[in-house]
């Protein structure tokens, strides 16, 4: 039985899930998605060698009959199945080698637009983060041209960016690690419908796909491939976070973090990416879209205006960056955050008190005098 293309496309990106560089390959490989299929199996025992698994997948026609089921059920859910090799497919994501052959997508949302962003970030956020994007999210909303605002649909801080997105009437478009009609977590199902009518919901798996512990890690490739930049906000060492800014770096993805305390674990993620230079340290976020060269009017102010811890020596920078994650902070703890000699910290604090860019609320006690807009 012949299928169309879309039917073998869809075969290929489940037979070759978990193996995208092998699959896209194949894809590049051959003329048309069907033309392997059309192999007999000495032929392809040639491609993928004896031992392989998948001569014996690709000869079996079960796996065309499930592929065209989906599609069937797709197009009866108004669920677009973009291709690879598809000009509808996303510019940015098909930059990756690891680009998925097939992503299934229920949305308004344009994935090629001019300007797509991903916000990411812990599943236990404190309240400065979750404060901090939802700034974050606003200062984007405030731009002329609005970008897209990309998350992974998870708790804490990717249905904070989310929800904070459709409130502020931006696109959002939330990753999933299920197939596109298994929402998880249930609870933001409704978010998930509200996004749909404003941005959307994409995935690589199929339909009835779970939400296993490796799904979530692959997950984390599209969200960083889709974008022109990833911020993320908070995060431990190991979080799905940092997994997401390392391998939007390893894209060539700008990749921003906002500091934290230095003692919070949330923290740690951050502060680690910033400390190797994988990340640009948020130390304003009317700042973000300058350093991103977006230029545009943000709340009648010019992006470009000079960055809240611009500063002329490191240890300003530090003691700002330290301010900036609490309410207030004795002269004693700055010396401990910051890890500078006594005199260049106390000179520091002074200069910045004159400055006008701290304020002492009690002897020897000073806090940031803006914090983090």
């Amino acid at each position: 039985m012949e299928y169309s293309d879309l039917v073998y496309a869809c075969a290929l990106n489940r037979i070759f899930n978990y193996n995208c560089v092998l699959a896209r390959k194949v894809v590049e490989q051959f003329p048309s998605p069907g033309k392997v299929f059309s192999l007999g199996r000495p032929a392809l025992e040639e491609i993928f060698g004896k031992d392989s698994k998948y001569p014996g997948v690709l000869s079996d026609g079960k796996v065309l009959e499930e592929a065209y089921r989906e599609v069937e059920w797709s197009i009866s859910k108004d669920i677009h199945i973009l291709y690879l090799k598809d000009s509808s497919y996303p510019r940015r994501l098909k930059e990756c080698e690891d680009a998925p052959v097939v992503l299934f997508y229920k949305g308004v949302a344009d994935l090629n637009g001019e300007r797509v962003v991903s916000v990411v970030g812990t599943r236990r956020p404190d309240a400065y983060g979750e404060e901090v994007c939802r700034e974050i999210v606003r200062t984007f909303a405030a731009l002329e041209t609005k970008p897209l605002i990309v998350s992974g649909l998870a708790y804490g801080i990717d249905i904070c960016a989310h929800r904070e997105a459709l409130d502020a009437g931006l696109q959002t478009v939330g990753v999933m690690a299920t197939g596109i009609n298994e929402i998880y977590p249930r609870m933001h199902r409704a978010d998930a419908v509200r996004m749909c009518r404003q941005g959307g919901i994409l995935t690589d798996f199929w339909r009835g796909a779970l939400p296993n512990k490796v799904n979530f890690l692959r997950r984390n490739r599209i969200i960083a491939g889709l974008c022109d930049a990833v911020i993320l906000v908070e995060s431990d060492r190991s979080g799905g976070g940092v997994v997401t800014s390392r391998m939007a770096a390893s894209y060539s993805r700008e990749v921003l973090a906002v500091p934290g305390r230095l003692s919070d674990n949330v923290a740690q993620g951050c502060i680690s990416l910033i400390k190797e230079r994988t990340a640009e340290i948020v130390s304003s976020v009317r700042g973000v879209p300058s350093y991103l060269g977006w230029n545009d009017t943000v709340k009648g102010r010019k992006a470009s205006e000079p960055l809240l811890f611009e500063c002329d020596s490191a240890v300003k920078r530090n003691i700002l960056v330290t301010l900036s994650a609490v309410t207030s902070m004795d002269a004693d703890m700055v010396l401990r955050k910051v890890d500078f000699e006594y005199q260049e910290v106390m000179s520091a604090l002074t200069e910045l008190e004159m400055e006008g860019r701290i304020v002492a609320v009690s002897p020897g006690t000073y806090r940031i005098r803006n914090k983090i807009r």
